[in-house]
């Protein structure tokens, strides 16, 4: 992750890890949900999963 680069912290539940986004995978945000615009799949395939892990796209 660039330094300026802007990310969203989203958990996954209760006791699931952070994903760290980029803002364009999200859609919609409601009341505590958080809809992304990619699938499950691909987004465990970028490894967000820590900060600073990020790939780029």
């Amino acid at each position: 992750m660039s330094s300026g680069e802007t990310v969203l912290t989203a958990s996954r539940g209760l006791l699931s890890s952070k994903l760290y986004l980029p803002p364009s995978t999200v859609a919609e945000v409601r009341e505590g949900v958080v809809r992304l615009n990619v699938t499950s799949q691909w987004v465990e395939a970028q490894g967000w999963e820590r900060a600073g892990s990020r790939k780029q796209r």
